[in-house]
């Protein structure tokens, strides 16, 4: 947004209207002109336009319109930019999220359980400020696509670069709460948070998803765990991000409700059902409910000055409607 700092220099120009007026166009305010003998025809005397007046009226024009932002320049123009600055920390939140082969089974035709896991966690990330997110993915391995961090557009890139199959073809449910242990620990939030999202049962990873649960406990870790895809054989399709051969088939497996009610139970989370996009969205809208902090934020105003150009310009203006003309002009006489 522009601004100007002073806006009462603007008053000059109500000043200047009148003097251009009275100096150019008023007929009746006196003075001699004085015409060359050679104009007369005859019979009255006539002006005709010439280069000499095209130009200097032109040199005119720019004088005053130099004048005009001289006065636009010492009302100091400003762009004001005004960012929100919080003063407290909000909720660190770590999403583990399933990239195992069955999470390209297809509940609703056309879309996979991690697009729609995806889309979800995409929504949920955009109605939080101030919260760092964080990433981890797991297969037979769990790996960290991204810390937590406040800059959302290297969370979504992260996000969004996610794929089935990129850490195998297991379900290490365990690892993959470890790694999210992990990066949050260090944290100094009051409140830190895991959001498990996971269509399969524990099959992989040398840490058990119990042995990993006590360690959230241990660290004042709330665990929220998500159960994704229903319990009916669905489609399965997806293509390998290695090899780029494409797999087909029917999903059959399904996640342990009781397994993952026990961690979110036992570290004051809670565990939720998504059979569908429409559960799923439900889910995490609960989730954004409970997990709410109170940030405490600051208006900062950060002011840049623009009047420097406009001033340069300006002068330009000002000097060249006034030199050109007796330069110009008089060497053409």
């Amino acid at each position: 947004m522009i601004s100007l700092d002073s806006p009462g220099w603007l008053g000059l120009i109500l000043v200047i209207i009148p003097l251009i007026y009275i100096r150019h166009l008023w007929k009746g305010r006196g003075g001699t002109v004085t015409f060359a003998f050679t104009n007369w025809r005859g019979g009255g005397f006539s002006n005709p336009m010439t280069i000499q007046r095209f130009f200097s009226g032109f040199m005119t024009i720019l004088f005053w319109i130099g004048t005009v932002l001289l006065i636009i320049a010492m009302a100091g123009p400003v762009r004001v930019q005004r960012e929100r600055v919080f003063l407290s920390r909000g909720v660190d939140i770590m999403f583990v999220l399933d990239v195992s082969p069955s999470m390209a089974a297809q509940d609703q035709p056309g879309i996979t359980r991690l697009q729609t896991a995806k889309q979800t966690i995409r929504d949920f990330v955009r109605r939080r400020q101030n919260d760092p997110v964080g990433l981890a993915v797991f297969g037979t391995q769990a790996g960290l696509k991204v810390p937590p961090t406040t800059d959302y557009q290297v969370f979504h890139q992260a996000l969004e670069d996610t794929h089935i199959r990129e850490m195998g073809d297991g379900t290490a449910i365990g690892m993959g709460l470890a790694l999210a242990n992990l990066h949050l620990n260090p944290s100094s939030a009051q409140d830190k948070v895991i959001i498990l999202l996971t269509d399969g049962e524990n099959n992989s990873g040398e840490i058990t998803p119990e042995a990993a649960a006590g360690i959230s406990q241990e660290q004042g870790i709330r665990l929220y765990t998500v159960g994704i895809g229903s319990t009916r054989e669905v489609p399965l399709e997806f293509t390998d991000p290695q090899t780029g051969r494409i797999f087909r088939g029917i999903a059959q497996d399904s996640f342990d409700p009781g397994l993952l009610a026990e961690l979110a139970g036992s570290t004051g989370g809670r565990y939720f059902e998504a059979a569908s996009s429409g559960a799923l969205e439900a889910a995490f809208q609960s989730i954004d409910s409970l997990e709410r902090s109170d940030a405490r934020v600051r208006i900062q105003v950060r002011k840049e000055p623009l009047h420097r150009p406009i001033m340069l310009v300006g002068m330009i203006l000002v000097m060249a409607g006034i030199l050109l003309p007796r330069f110009i002009l008089g060497a053409l006489v």
